[in-house]
């Protein structure tokens, strides 16, 4: 089987609203939380982050109390000074990851609110690191920016197959609310950029997999792109909405006047984190998807009802 890692990591968040079903929180590398715990009911996340620069970001989001943070991928940049790229020694991304450790603004938000990451693909110290079965195009072919054109064969997987086992088995646990993270963006797929719209095939088998695990109440969680947005498909059994953050030290104005028929809300192009919170009081458990700024202002904001995203058949 062929294969490209460039979506690096995936992450699934399964949450019930009773103490008796409790949280599990799970990565591709096995649960990083104990099991009936209490409800979870704010979840922070963003993604994009110059390791060397103050990241007042943080401080935002610890006042936010969240009771978990996602860092969703480019926590550092390992091969890039903020002028100039430069090949990546393991010495040399040990320092990088040491920079970070040592901020004080990501200091503060370590010593308040428990952290999960997945990585993308500056993290490991090379921009799109991991491709060579990419298809190309010329850029900007088709309106998009990237130069990436939708791969048609189908033996090349996004995901490994114990990845795929791995997704099927979490999506099967007894939740109400499955947040599934991944560093780089679900729905919107006509950016010709680092996404899962150019492994068409496997985008499919993900919306396939929350069908036939018979999984509700999932909200894809999304970064990268270095500006904010809500994007909607209706593709599977119900909506699926992929709420993006990204650009917590760095936005790019560019990046959003690619075109996203699926767009919902935004874009929000400075910088900001993303906050899920969920009213699990509510006679329909109601979620609300906020983005918000550097000064604790919110900035984009959707409100959800979990009856909403069940099988509408």
């Amino acid at each position: 089987m062929k294969w490209s890692s460039f979506l690096l990591s995936l992450a699934v968040i399964a949450i019930g609203c009773a103490p008796e079903t409790g949280v599990l929180i799970e990565s591709d590398e096995g649960p990083v939380a104990p099991d009936l715990a209490p409800p979870i009911t704010r979840i922070a996340f963003g993604s994009c982050a110059f390791q060397w620069v103050e990241q007042p970001i943080f401080r935002a989001v610890v006042a936010a109390e969240p009771d978990l943070y996602l860092s969703l991928g480019d926590a550092i940049y390992g091969d890039f000074d903020g002028e100039n790229t430069f090949d990546v020694t393991p010495e040399s991304l040990r320092e990088e990851w040491q920079e970070l450790a040592d901020n004080p603004d990501w200091q503060h938000l370590t010593a308040n609110v428990p952290v999960m990451a997945v990585w993308d693909n500056h993290d490991y110290g090379k921009a799109d690191k991991g491709p060579p079965m990419l298809a190309e195009r010329e850029e900007g072919a088709g309106g998009s920016l990237g130069k990436y054109a939708p791969q048609t064969d189908p033996g090349v997987s996004l995901l490994g197959a114990a990845q795929w086992t791995w997704l099927e088995d979490q999506l099967r646990h007894p939740a109400e609310v499955r947040l599934i993270a991944s560093s780089g963006q679900i729905v919107p797929d006509q950016k010709g950029m680092d996404e899962w719209g150019i492994y068409p095939h496997e985008r499919q088998r993900l919306f396939d997999v929350v069908e036939s695990t018979g999984a509700e109440g999932v909200v894809l969680l999304t970064g990268n792109v270095h500006f904010s947005e809500l994007s909607k498909t209706d593709e599977g059994s119900y909506p699926l909405y992929d709420f993006t953050s990204s650009g917590l030290t760095h936005v790019n104005e560019e990046y959003p006047q690619a075109p996203n028929d699926y767009r919902v809300a935004g874009p929000y192009v400075d910088l900001n984190f993303g906050l899920v919170e969920i009213d699990w009081e509510a006679p329909s458990p109601r979620i609300t998807l906020q983005i918000i700024d550097v000064e604790g202002n919110v900035q984009l904001e959707h409100e959800l009802h979990l009856k909403e995203l069940r099988d509408q058949g």
